[in-house]
């Protein structure tokens, strides 16, 4: 059933058509204290069975509309659904005429969701709750290209979610179900309608997306090549070169798995809870081992959950296995030779990547899933550094976390020229440019990435020899003949 033909004019929906984001939600109970439900409908409570053939919030998310007058019933028992126009009823406060919807923050929702669901059991949720997220869902994108985190909309719905994101454990570490249930129920689809809305108006917005890609590349890879051309004169670079792009190969080469296990946002989070701190005391260890200072070790705390659903959001597919980079964190390198000591001490704790199998009694398993080596091909935007995804191998979870090895000298530039402010531009042209089907980088001149790409000398000297080499061989193959023929 698509109740976008059946749900009242002016009435909000959360989701074209359905239970698309919240498959786990299967019973609303309402209870409004002190009310009166005309229409068959008994006093102050109800309850409906929720068809998950239907929009998912569809009811929620006409509870939280402005425009809204009343309940609808779908024609049978009026106490089993509320998707449909056929009867409006009328709610009223006891003794009173009209007004109901500021009034009625004593309301409670149940959302009702299966045991082996991340956020099992019955969890009431104020009403209140319900009227926040749609008012700060409604409102109107800026004409302008804008970075879908800069959007008023967006800027309510992220005071919203560090609202939950600051609930969402219980102080023994476990996930507080009315704040999961409200997170998978409530925030997230509202948050997708709004990124849904972000990637249909960039669609007539292309051009302008483009050039502010390449206006900020421009600025962000003059600021960066510059000093990765300094960078890369260090002596030991080559290796640290050749050391990284054998991890990539090496981690290609073993298949190994390169999704999450949990499948939903709020299993994420909780995998992504439970090891942070082992995550930060890693960081620490591999620190002291390397010698690089404490200050120079920066976890960088766990991805918030707006910017989880941005970035599920402006992909190609919805898929919260592929996102690895809610824990993550950086180790700032004052060398090059810093960097593969780090680099060698990573891989030595992965049983199956080990160098030196020396860890000077660093006690951690990890297996390293994946990893890019942007110091010899940096990114679009001129960014540099060796990323490592890993997970602990006695984590029942495998969750999968993130690691950046930087130099300090690129570290400093991000941070104290202002690159980093710009970025999120630069994120946004890209990311919607390609959930579009837009190519960012038309326009651009090939060289411009070409020439940031590493040349390894050794490479280079071979590839000079051998034309010569090739020419001396012809030489004498001629004086050779030209004997015989004398």
């Amino acid at each position: 059933m698509d109740t976008s033909s059946s749900i009242p004019a002016g009435v909000t929906t959360i989701g074209r058509c359905a239970f698309d984001n919240c498959p786990n939600l299967t019973t609303l109970v309402v209870a409004a204290p002190g009310y009166k439900f005309r229409g068959g409908l008994p006093d102050s409570c109800t309850t409906t069975v929720v068809d998950p053939t239907l929009a998912a919030l569809g009811f929620a998310a006409w509870f939280g509309s402005w425009n809204a007058c009343g309940i609808w019933n779908a024609g049978g028992p009026a106490n089993q659904q509320f998707f449909s126009s056929k009867s409006m009823l009328e709610v009223k406060s006891a003794g009173k005429s009209g007004g109901w919807f500021s009034s009625m923050s004593s309301m409670e929702v149940v959302l009702k969701s299966p045991n082996s669901a991340p956020t099992g059991g019955d969890v009431k949720v104020n009403f209140d709750e319900f009227k926040r997220m749609f008012k700060a869902a409604k409102a109107d994108l800026l004409p302008d290209f804008t970075p879908p985190q800069q959007q008023p909309a967006a800027l309510k719905l992220k005071l919203v979610a560090l609202d939950y994101q600051a609930s969402l454990f219980q102080a023994d570490g476990a996930l507080g179900p009315r704040t999961a249930a409200l997170v998978e129920n409530v925030f997230i689809p509202a948050a997708r309608q709004l990124f849904a809305a972000c990637v249909e108006q960039s669609r007539s917005m292309v051009p302008e997306m483009q050039k502010q890609y390449h206006d900020v590349r421009k600025n962000h890879r003059s600021i960066y090549f510059d000093t990765l051309q300094q960078i890369r004169l260090e002596p030991v670079f080559p290796t640290l070169q050749h050391r990284s792009d054998k991890l990539v190969v090496d981690c290609k080469q073993r298949k190994r798995r390169a999704a999450q296990k949990a499948t939903t946002v709020i299993g994420l989070l909780r995998d992504a809870k439970a090891v942070t701190n082992r995550y930060n005391m890693l960081l620490k260890g591999v620190g002291e081992k390397t010698g690089v200072p404490e200050s120079e070790l920066h976890t960088i705390g766990n991805k918030g959950i707006f910017r989880i659903c941005e970035k599920l959001s402006l992909a190609p597919t919805w898929q919260p296995e592929c996102v690895q980079d809610i824990v993550r964190g950086a180790i700032e390198c004052k060398d090059f030779t810093t960097m593969v000591n780090v680099l060698r001490l990573l891989c030595d704790l992965d049983d199956g990547l080990k160098i030196t199998g020396e860890t000077g009694d660093l006690k951690e398993d990890i297996v390293i899933t994946r990893s890019k080596g942007r110091f010899g091909h940096p990114t679009s935007g001129g960014w540099a550094d060796i990323m490592v995804n890993f997970y602990f191998a006695d984590d029942p979870n495998q969750h999968i976390c993130e690691l950046q090895l930087v130099h300090t000298q690129l570290f400093t530039v991000r941070k104290k020229m202002g690159a980093h402010q710009s970025y999120g531009i630069f994120r946004a042209a890209l990311e919607l440019c390609e959930v579009v089907g837009a190519n960012p980088e038309e326009g651009a001149a090939p060289s411009e990435l070409e020439e940031m790409v590493w040349k390894d000398p050794a490479t280079l000297q071979l590839q000079i020899n051998s034309p010569q080499k090739h020419v001396q061989e012809k030489d004498a193959q001629i004086a050779e003949l030209g004997a015989k023929i004398a």
